[in-house]
């Protein structure tokens, strides 16, 4: 089981200093970076591990939206 934040581990730029306007930009697969979730996607793959996400992102995103972010840069796991 891996517990997984988002920000600083999917992505570098946690987006503290932007414009409210632009907040639901950042809970975005844009502000994913796709050779982390791959990475990620090896490790779960290697270690038959299922992921639990613990980020701030669960909080702007339903788990299916979360998934569907991962799966469109190429996640595969569970």
């Amino acid at each position: 089981m891996i517990f997984l934040d988002f920000d600083g581990v999917l992505n570098a730029d946690t987006g503290d200093d932007r414009d409210a306007s632009v907040v639901d930009e950042l809970w975005s697969a844009a502000w994913l970076d796709s050779v982390m979730v791959a990475r990620l996607s090896d490790l779960t793959d290697r270690g038959a591990a299922c992921v639990v996400i613990s980020s701030s992102w669960r909080q702007r995103r339903s788990r299916e939206e979360l998934s569907a972010m991962l799966a469109s840069l190429g996640f595969g796991g569970e």
